[in-house]
């Protein structure tokens, strides 16, 4: 609990069942603290089979034959139902599908039912964290948030493939994985 994670800038995942529960449970305030994963609707040409660059902007073409029409789709998604707050300050290089909006933009979802489409259109969110790279949630060490954090949250430091993450990079911030590496 010494809050280094939520301090380093992380993208924390949303997932479907947390826009779901936070629906349910009318924690509106929450959302202004969300936005599009811009990797996911990225056109920076990242064409390497493993880049997760314009990952939704791939799927689309590579599922559907009318996939510009598609795209289109998803770009009037996100124009109708996401608020534009301005560039963020981490990333100078994300060239969105949605050209109005330039590089790096904050796309917050304007609903939860926002989001649940845009799952559904496999579009990605993440929490918004500060300049500083701290999560909006974080307040004197504590998640203020932490009945209901996100299952991103949840199962940190853990990978997806439910695998004790080990890397330098995570090492440098987790003092409890610092511990377990020393065993």
């Amino acid at each position: 609990m010494c809050g280094e994670c939520c301090r380093a800038g992380y993208d924390v995942h949303i997932n479907k069942i947390d826009a779901q529960k936070w629906k349910k449970m009318e924690k509106n305030e929450l959302l202004e603290h969300f936005t599009i994963r811009l990797n996911c609707i990225s056109i920076n040409d990242g064409t390497e089979l493993n880049s997760e660059d314009g990952k939704t902007i791939k799927m689309i073409r590579a599922n559907y034959s009318n996939s510009d029409q598609k795209i289109q789709e998803l770009v009037e998604f996100i124009r109708e139902n996401h608020l534009y707050c301005g560039k963020s300050c981490f990333r100078q290089y994300w060239k969105t599908v949605v050209p109005e909006f330039d590089y790096d933009p904050i796309l917050v979802p304007k609903s939860y039912d926002v989001m649940i489409k845009g799952f559904d259109l496999g579009l990605e969110y993440i929490i918004k964290t500060d300049i500083s790279g701290v999560c909006p949630f974080l307040n004197l060490n504590l998640c203020s948030i932490h009945d209901f954090k996100p299952m991103g949250c949840k199962k940190f430091p853990y990978e997806k493939d439910r695998c004790l993450r080990k890397d330098e990079l995570f090492l440098s911030v987790c003092k409890g994985l610092k511990k377990i590496k020393q065993i």
